[in-house]
């Protein structure tokens, strides 16, 4: 009889998880990132104001917003200075120019703990799938947060970014990556970020004897690529044949 009524007094997780946010959202209504209207983290004016990258005339290699015809990044002279002849991965693609709007997306996101925008960072991630990768694509992975980020976040923002991609695509998320302690790339020129990247990706352990074939890596900003080529590095050095690259802002 006890057994039947704690098994009755049970409430579901997912039961208590949605009277928990309808109970922060009544004492904090979630406001719009950008112009504070109440409703949703980012209100549809504002999503319709982001400097989205005309995939048309971008890169089809690096994904730089005007670089289909002639790439000014991802050209044989920019990547000497990188120390490479090629790019590491086999493509990339971004959703917004960062500029000061989308900038402050992302801030919000990570450093004002907003997780609700991952998912709208993620649906614009997943319309820049292209329809062909799905029979090719076996993983998504993601740069893993720093473990200076992590303490001072309590989340590591790349990993919630892959799993709600995963959701909304239905490849699954793996964290294929470990990354040591670097210092924080916001505060470095081109040159040092890319000395600071340099070998500072490792792959899982549990994940070397079953690497995916093809990889899908995210990340919410390119700056000056250096993390992705270290990333994407690491990733074909232990194993993967393809990676291919999504980024919501690319500087």
């Amino acid at each position: 009889m006890v057994g039947r009524m704690e098994k009755s007094a049970h409430i579901p997780y997912q039961v208590l998880h949605t009277l928990k946010q309808a109970g922060l959202e009544t004492a904090w209504p979630t406001r719009c990132a950008l112009c504070d209207k109440p409703g949703a983290p980012l209100c549809e004016a504002c999503k319709l104001s982001l400097p989205f990258i005309d995939q048309s005339l971008a890169c089809p290699l690096c994904g730089a917003p005007a670089g289909l015809r002639q790439c000014t990044e991802c050209n044989s002279v920019m990547l000497r200075t990188c120390g490479l002849s090629r790019l590491p991965f086999d493509s990339c693609s971004n959703s917004v120019v960062l500029d000061e709007r989308s900038l402050k997306v992302v801030t919000t996101f990570k450093d004002g703990g907003e997780r609700l925008l991952g998912d709208q960072i993620a649906f614009y991630l997943a319309c820049l799938v292209n329809p062909s990768w799905y029979n090719t694509l076996n993983a998504i992975t993601y740069v893993p947060a720093s473990p200076q980020s992590m303490k001072r976040r309590g989340f590591d923002h790349g990993m919630l970014l892959a799993h709600a991609l995963s959701a909304a695509i239905g490849i699954p998320s793996l964290g294929l990556l470990a990354r040591p302690a670097t210092q924080d790339q916001r505060r470095l020129n081109r040159l040092e970020r890319l000395e600071n990247m340099r070998q500072a990706f490792a792959v899982n352990p549990a994940a070397k004897p079953k690497m995916p074939r093809s990889v899908l890596l995210i990340d919410d900003v390119m700056t000056t690529g250096a993390t992705l080529y270290a990333a994407s590095m690491a990733l074909k050095a232990n194993g993967a044949q393809q990676v291919r690259c999504l980024t919501f802002a690319r500087a």
